[in-house]
């Protein structure tokens, strides 16, 4: 029961097109963010709402729905789905506290995913983070880069995402890493994966369907080991154990077992 609460680290963005919509059940991901914003392009936004109100007044399955809305037709498109069977909105470019409340406010959304892609965004996070109505923060590293020069862009986006995680924790929000245009050279992505997983995230948000499995895999191992770690200390008559390589004692297991317990209780609940 614990690895089924916890795995759902692989929310995928499907843009609103009728033949992506189609297809949505057949997805191995359980939370879909269903893109009204980059990948449709703007003389085709009002058909790509279109269409996703057709399907979303005749789908009866059982994904978890995130919309992520255009900052400049919010009104409009917030208008037309606010009623729907959705999750809540994803905001782009989120860079303050009002932005949420406004958001929220439009749409009486209980629920709202914060995605940071400017400096602003950062320079704002305690803020941000602080929303009572947050679910989730997602870094969006491609628009985030943009702002700031090719010598410098390893390590405005280390800097950036470190932010992110850090307020992530101290508010107990999940937090996903930036996509990956990769999908095609498995064994990259996977590094790409890991190296996310290392920095703290939660999770990382796919753009294509092959992708999902390998971000499961990746935060799944983890996962697995603290399960096991647990398992195995509380079976032992020892206050120390060996596990891969590492020395465990009972307050590193004590702090996996808050950890794990905090995931399932709060962060779940957010993801919900």
């Amino acid at each position: 029961m614990i690895l089924s609460e916890l795995l759902d680290r692989n929310p995928l963005f499907v843009p609103c097109d009728e033949k992506y919509l189609s297809k949505v059940d057949s997805l191995k991901s359980k939370t879909i963010i269903f893109d009204l914003e980059d990948s449709i392009k703007d003389d085709k936004k009002q058909k790509a709402l279109e269409s996703l109100l057709r399907f979303l007044n005749t789908y009866s399955g059982n994904k978890k729905i995130w919309i992520r809305v255009n900052n400049d037709r919010m009104d409009i498109e917030i208008s037309a789905l606010k009623d729907k069977n959705i999750v809540g909105f994803m905001l782009p470019k989120t860079e303050s506290f009002e932005m949420i409340d406004n958001i929220v406010a439009v749409s009486n959304a209980s629920k709202v995913w914060a995605l940071i892609e400017t400096p602003m965004g950062i320079a704002n996070l305690l803020s941000i983070a602080s929303h009572p109505l947050l679910s989730a923060i997602m870094f969006g590293g491609e628009d985030y880069s943009n702002f700031f020069s090719d010598d410098s862009h390893d390590e405005v986006i280390r800097f950036a995402k470190n932010m992110i995680v850090l307020y992530g924790r101290a508010f107990n929000l999940p937090v996903f890493d930036t996509i990956s245009w990769n999908y095609r050279d498995f064994k990259l992505f996977k590094e790409e994966v890991l190296f996310s997983k290392k920095f703290g995230f939660y999770g990382k948000v796919a753009i294509h369907p092959d992708q999902v499995d390998i971000i499961k895999e990746v935060f799944k191992e983890k996962i697995e080991d603290q399960i096991e770690i647990i398992d195995q200390f509380d079976r032992s008559s020892s206050g120390v154990m060996i596990y891969k390589g590492k020395i465990y004692e009972r307050p590193h297991i004590e702090k996996m077992k808050i950890i794990l317990k905090s995931q399932i209780t709060k962060t779940n609940d957010k993801l919900r």
